[in-house]
Order: C-alpha cells, then structure tokens, then sequence
C-alpha cells in the first residue's frame, strides 16, 4: 500500500542526510551528466533570460551552473540543511561576488504550498522530486498557480515503462505491469510513474507538453564500469536527440508551457517574459503559505517594532504575515516558510 504523499514527501527532505552524499566520489556523474545533457537544451532554447526561474526541490544547488544566467533565481527546497549547502556552493561558484549572490533567494518551503504569490514565475524546473510524491497531480496544480500564463515548466520523474522493468515483467520477476497507470513502488519512498499518466496530470493542471527526452538511457551498472563516460555520453546525446520518443529511458524529462488563461500574465506563447520585470526583491514575490495572504512585510531584529521594519533581506530576521500575524524566520539569509 503507498504511504500518504505527505508522509512520502516527509520521509524524504533530506534534513537528516547530506544530500551530497548521494553524488560524491563520481559514482553517478553518468547520470548528472545526462540530465545536464538535457537541462542545457532545454534552457538553451530561452532567449531571454531577463526573468525569474525557480528550481523547486533544490537539493543542494547541484544544477546551478545551468540556470545561473537568469536575472532572479529562486531555490526552494524542503531541507534547510541543503540550503545552506546551496547557498555554500553557489558562493563559491561565483567567487563571493555580492552582485551575483544578490538575485539568488533562498526559500524553505513545502512543494505543495509554495509561499509565492500567483503569477510571479516565468520559468519553473524541478528534478528528482516527483518521484517522492504520490499525488503529483496537486503539486502540478500549486505550480500552475505560480506559474505565468505562457511560462515554462520543465520537470523530470521516474519512469516506470522503462526497459529494466519491461524484461523484468516480461521475465515474472516483477508482478506489477509497467503498462498500466498504477505507479510502481519502489522501497519506501520512491515511485515510478508511467509517462501518460504524469502527462495527464499536466493536462489536468493547464499544462501543454512541447517535448519529451528520455534520459539516463545507458543506466546499467556494467556499462558504465566497462564503457568510458565520453562514450556514453555520446550515444547518450545521440539516443535522447534521436530516440527519446521511445520513452523507455530510467528517467523522463518534459518541457511543458503553461496555457490555462488567467486574469493576467507577463509572458507570451513562447514563455519569454513581455513585462518589465521591475521589483524582484524576495518580500515582492512572496506571499502566507498558511493564510494566503499577499500582505507581508519584513521585519528587523524586534519583529514587533514598526521601526525596524527593512527593506534589505540580508538584515531581515522575519517575515511577518499582516493578516494571521504568522511570523517567518530567515536563517543565514534562507527564507523558512516551512508551515
């Protein structure tokens, strides 16, 4: 039986484990490899980077170079903890510069109640997070909600009709089909989803999908003790350029735009920003994930004083909900709307 999404969610943020961890010693630079292969094209194909991207289920920044030239940047993720790991190597990456650190925001927060206020996101991305979710249908409606009319979403899951588990079911050693739309459990905190019910969620929640790229194709433990990396690669840029309507890869990558209308919207078909871009500064993009409020206001050492009311985030301590007085803290400059 599948856990609560929440639970799932839950078990899985990362506070108590370095995420890094996960990464370290190269034993998956095939896989990130791959997925970079991917986010590059997809991100490549924007013209405009003069607007603000979300990278929503962060980790610990691991994807920063390839969405770094994006004039507001928002990582969002669950784990404090890999935050602060984030906030440590994008600092390195670009040397300390304060000017560069400034459009990076930091954001504690839950998936599924986004403490951003609708329509603020041009461009949105989450990888390796789906599959922690069982309801990912919900999760797609909170980033419709932030989303612009004509904004991207790019995301990626697991996918469960991939070539493994086909010879596997072909062969009895799995029971459940990975034809069907049920997903496919794996463990205690991971699901593969069959592509066509995760399109139909999209669908369901205002999303239109513009391309498709399996990934991680050549994911197979003698492969990549045997085959040098820049020969996978290669087949691997060939396979995903040529082949990805297959979709039988380990891992599913879906650029999507947004076309549910709404009352308003500062992007066009193309997902290309149309408005100014004006104030990008964190309070004017957030807004209460307990109350949904839209009107916050920082505060400085003495929440409780009007005077120390800021207007700069590296000196904010709170931000303080004026209409349920729900107040959150900022640790370490990281915003925790963790609720």
């Amino acid at each position: 039986m599948q856990q609560k999404g929440k639970d799932l969610i839950r078990q899985s943020d990362y506070e108590n484990y370095d995420y890094r961890q996960f990464w370290q010693d190269n034993k998956r630079l095939y896989e990130d490899s791959s997925e970079r292969l991917v986010i590059k094209k997809f991100i490549s194909a924007i013209a405009n980077k003069d607007a603000v991207f979300i990278d929503l289920g962060c980790g610990f920044g691991r994807l920063f170079s390839e969405y770094r030239d994006f004039s507001t940047i928002i990582l969002l993720d669950y784990s404090i903890n890999n935050l602060k790991n984030a906030k440590e190597l994008i600092s390195r990456y670009v040397n300390n510069e304060a000017r560069l650190m400034e459009k990076v925001i930091f954001v504690a927060a839950d998936v599924t109640r986004l403490p951003l206020k609708p329509d603020v996101i041009d461009y949105a991305m989450t990888v390796r997070v789906i599959h922690h979710m069982d309801d990912p249908g919900r999760y797609f409606e909170e980033v419709s909600r932030v989303v612009k009319t004509g904004g991207i979403f790019m995301l990626e899951f697991a996918n469960k009709r991939n070539t493994k588990n086909i010879l596997r079911f072909l062969a009895g050693r799995i029971k459940l089909s990975p034809f069907n739309a049920e997903p496919l459990q794996i463990g205690a905190t991971i699901l593969d989803y069959h592509p066509n019910y995760i399109k139909h969620k999209l669908n369901q929640a205002g999303f239109k999908v513009k391309k498709m790229v399996s990934a991680s194709n050549f994911r197979l433990g003698f492969l990549k003790r045997h085959v040098s990396l820049k020969i996978l690669l290669f087949f691997e840029s060939i396979y995903q350029n040529i082949f990805s309507f297959i979709d039988t890869g380990p891992s599913i990558f879906l650029k999507t735009i947004l076309v549910r209308e709404k009352c308003s919207s500062g992007s066009n078909e193309n997902g290309t920003n149309t408005e100014k871009l004006g104030s990008t500064s964190p309070i004017s993009l957030f807004m209460c994930p307990a109350c949904q409020s839209t009107e916050l206001f920082s505060a400085g050492p003495d929440k409780n004083s009007p005077e120390h009311i800021v207007e700069h985030e590296h000196i904010v301590k709170h931000i303080v909900c004026s209409s349920c007085q729900r107040q959150y803290p900022v640790i370490d400059g990281i915003f925790d709307f963790k609720v």
